[in-house]
């Protein structure tokens, strides 16, 4: 993992063919995968195996959670150098939730997410997740998730203030800049760059200058996304080049304990 120069802290990696997010047919084989991210330029990648809602599994059960972590551990397995592992938890079982954040830390696992509530059939806001989070801070796992709720963001940095939070998604304009801003109040609260609002022009620079780049990380929601867009996008704003640095792989490594290999 020497010299790593972009690293994409959001992805989920399809275990198998057809098993995927990809809106326009499959991203073919972990290895095809691979493939298609480092001809981006990525270098390393992390992210939550996620399961299509037609799948069959019950998202009311934790074994469904634990199913779900093992594919990701499969993958890093098999993957080795490339793919990082990102983890799942449920506030509805949250003793159950912290014992699996310390089989999977035990296991080298240094990322929760990205989480997903609305697919995985939770909030955020059950009651069980505060214990959660403050397991997740104590064992120094970042927390990747989806969230449209800004006050619901803000309680739970409150609520979670050693635990370090990426949210995930600009959004549109008008969203972006009310994000952007929560972000800059919050220490524990980073941005990932998935989803929309990337390509709007001048978006990462005002998200630099308002929130500082050491709290941006590079993320492209591949296979939903073409992750040559996030990488080029970032690589074509007008930012310093330490900024840049940054941006595509330094906040992440740093939030995961990993700078030693910059």
């Amino acid at each position: 993992m020497n010299q790593i120069r972009i690293a994409d802290c959001h992805i989920h990696p399809a275990p198998s063919p057809g098993e995927d997010y990809s809106p326009f047919g499959n991203c073919g084989s972990p290895e095809s995968q691979v493939e298609a991210l480092r001809r981006a330029g990525i270098e390393l990648a992390c992210g939550s195996v996620l399961a299509r809602g037609d799948s069959g599994r019950d998202f009311g059960k934790f074994s469904t959670i634990v199913e779900l972590n093992n594919l990701s551990l499969h993958l890093r397995d098999r993957l080795k150098g490339f793919y990082l592992p990102g983890i799942h938890v449920h506030p509805a079982f949250p003793e159950e939730s912290c014992r699996e954040l310390g089989r999977c830390r035990s296991e080298g696992v240094l990322w929760i997410g990205e989480l997903v509530g609305y697919l995985m059939g939770y909030d955020y806001d059950l009651p069980g997740m505060g214990a959660i989070l403050a397991e997740a801070g104590r064992l120094k796992m970042p927390v990747n998730f989806h969230c449209g709720n800004l006050p619901l963001i803000e309680n739970l940095c409150r609520q979670a203030p050693e635990t370090s939070f990426v949210l995930a998604h600009p959004g549109e304009c008008s969203d972006f800049r009310e994000r952007i801003k929560l972000v800059a109040k919050y220490p524990n609260l980073h941005l990932d760059l998935s989803g929309t609002g990337l390509m709007r022009l001048g978006m990462l620079r005002h998200a630099v200058s308002v929130a500082g780049a050491e709290k941006i990380l590079l993320g492209s929601d591949y296979p939903i996304c073409n992750p040559a867009m996030y990488v080029h996008c970032v690589e074509y704003e007008d930012i310093s080049p330490e900024d840049l640095r940054l941006v595509q792989s330094g906040n992440f490594l740093r939030l995961i304990g990993l700078l030693r290999f910059q």
